[in-house]
C-alpha cells in the first residue's frame, strides 16, 4: 500500500515536489501553509548590478528581464530558483544548495568591494545581505510576500487520519502547521505520523507535538528529503 505524504510547501513548489514523490511511488496530498503574493517592480528602478542574488524561485515573479541585463550573473538558492531565473531570461546562473548563507562563499569569491549587488527577496528573511556584507554595495528589493493560510481545506482534514508522513521545509511553515492542527483538533493523529523536516531548526519548533517520530534530511534540499523518505519507508 502506498504511503501517504502531506506536502506543505507553497503551491508551485508543492506541485513540483509532489510530482517527484508520486513518481517515486508515494501518494501525496498538497496542503500549502503559505500563499505567495507577488509585488510588481521594474528592473529600471535600480542601478544595473554586477551580480543578482535570489534566495527563492518566487523572487522574480513574471517580470520580463531587460535584454541588457540578461548576461548578469545570478546566484540562486537551489536548482528550481536557477531554472526560474533562466526562464525569466537570465543566461548565467550559479546554484548553491541550502539557505541564503550557502551563497555567501560564492559572493565572497565573485564580488569586489567596488561592485554592486541586487538582492530580490521576500518580506520574511533570516539574513540581510547588506548587514552581512557591510563592505559591499547591496540593494535589497522585496518582490513577494509569503502569507499564512487561514486553514486546511476540508479534504485535508478528512484524510488526516490516513497520513503517514508530513514534510516541512521551514520554521514558519512548522509554526503554521502546529496552529492549524490545534485549531482543527488534529493533534491526536500526530502519534501515527512521521515528521520529515529540512533542517534541525524546523524540528526544534514542532517536535513537542507527539509525533510517531521526527527526522531531518541529510542535506537541506528536496532531493535529500526524498532520499530520507525512502530510507524511512524501508525501516
Amino acid at each position: 500500500m502506498k504511503k501517504l505524504v502531506l506536502v506543505t510547501r507553497p503551491l508551485e513548489q508543492a506541485r513540483i515536489f509532489a510530482n517527484q514523490l508520486d513518481a517515486a511511488g508515494y501518494q501525496t496530498l498538497i496542503a500549502p501553509l503559505l500563499h505567495i503574493e507577488h509585488y510588481s517592480f521594474s528592473y529600471h528602478e535600480f542601478q544595473k548590478p554586477d551580480l543578482i542574488v535570489l534566495s527563492s524561485m518566487h523572487a522574480l515573479g513574471d517580470i520580463p528581464v531587460p535584454t541588457d541585463w540578461a548576461d548578469i550573473p545570478v546566484l540562486c538558492v537551489g536548482s528550481k530558483t536557477a531554472e526560474s531565473a533562466k526562464l525569466a531570461g537570465f543566461q548565467h546562473t550559479i546554484t548553491g544548495e541550502g539557505g541564503i548563507e550557502a551563497l555567501y562563499p560564492l559572493i565572497k569569491e565573485r564580488v569586489m568591494p567596488s561592485q554592486h549587488i541586487l538582492y530580490l527577496r521576500g518580506v520574511d528573511i533570516a539574513h540581510h545581505l547588506s548587514a552581512d556584507f557591510p563592505f559591499l554595495s547591496v540593494a535589497e528589493k522585496i518582490t513577494y510576500c509569503a502569507k499564512p493560510v487561514e486553514n486546511f481545506q476540508p479534504d485535508i482534514i478528512h484524510h488526516f487520519d490516513k497520513i503517514d508522513f508530513i514534510t516541512l521545509f521551514s520554521r514558519r511553515s512548522g509554526a503554521i502547521l502546529k496552529q492549524l492542527m490545534v485549531k482543527n483538533n488534529l493533534l491526536p493523529f500526530a502519534r501515527q505520523i512521521k515528521l520529515l523536516c529540512l533542517s534541525l531548526s524546523v524540528i526544534e519548533l514542532v517536535q513537542d507535538m507527539g509525533w510517531q517520530s521526527c527526522h531531518v534530511a541529510d542535506d537541506p534540499t528536496p532531493l535529500a528529503m526524498t532520499e530520507k523518505l525512502e530510507r524511512l519507508c524501508d525501516e
